[in-house]
């Protein structure tokens, strides 16, 4: 994958961190990422990068219920949401988890 655009959106070194990543200039397609340290962690995610006035579809791969690096490592939930560049995501990290997002633009 070639990559237009990476915003580091939050991150504290040793900690966790949140990059958003852009693919190759002919799509709107953006790729978001988030991991976490043994600690979970909640965080608001603005999509105030994507064009506005478009509408996208988030398709989210978190942590699922009970998820921890210890005894539940590969609990995972999918889910799929509407989203615009107004839109703000809670993005819920379990200890030692993270969460993959992959957003592109609605049909």
């Amino acid at each position: 994958m070639d990559w237009d655009t990476t915003r580091v959106i939050d991150g504290k070194i040793g900690d966790y961190v949140i990059v958003a990543r852009k693919a190759a200039a002919r799509t709107d397609e953006w790729f978001i990422g988030a991991i976490t340290d043994e600690h979970p962690r909640t965080f608001d995610v603005k999509l105030d990068f994507l064009p506005r006035g478009k509408a996208f579809v988030a398709e989210i791969y978190a942590d699922g219920p009970k998820a921890h690096f210890l005894d539940n490592p590969t609990a995972v939930a999918i889910s799929k949401q509407s989203v615009t560049a107004g839109t703000t995501l809670k993005v819920r990290l379990a200890a030692g988890g993270g969460q993959a997002i992959r957003i592109h633009p609605a049909k």
